[in-house]
């Protein structure tokens, strides 16, 4: 009974440690792929452009602002009248 109990102990030792370096070597594999520009992405995002368009790249601080479609309500008119309700109390006799 020892026996088993120690080889489930040193087993999950091990496998904590294995698990350790094969993180740290995944982790470190990732960010030399993302220093080097490709990061395994087909494609590529900048700020402002969207994805997979390539135009020239604003110098840092330059800060654009474009108006975006307007949010106007698009209601038919003849779906019917608007009601408003106010609540009316009325006295007990």
């Amino acid at each position: 009974m020892l026996t088993v109990l120690f080889f489930i102990i040193v087993g999950f030792y091990l496998f904590g440690l294995l698990g350790r370096l094969f993180l740290n070597y995944w982790i470190r594999k990732k960010q030399r792929e993302f220093a080097e520009g490709g990061g395994g992405f087909s494609r590529t995002y900048m700020w402002g452009t969207g994805f997979g368009r390539s135009s020239r790249p604003k110098p840092e601080g330059d800060v654009t602002v474009r108006q975006t479609a307007s949010a106007q309500k698009k209601v038919n008119r003849n779906v019917g009248d608007y009601v408003d309700y106010e609540e009316v109390k009325e006295e007990a006799n």
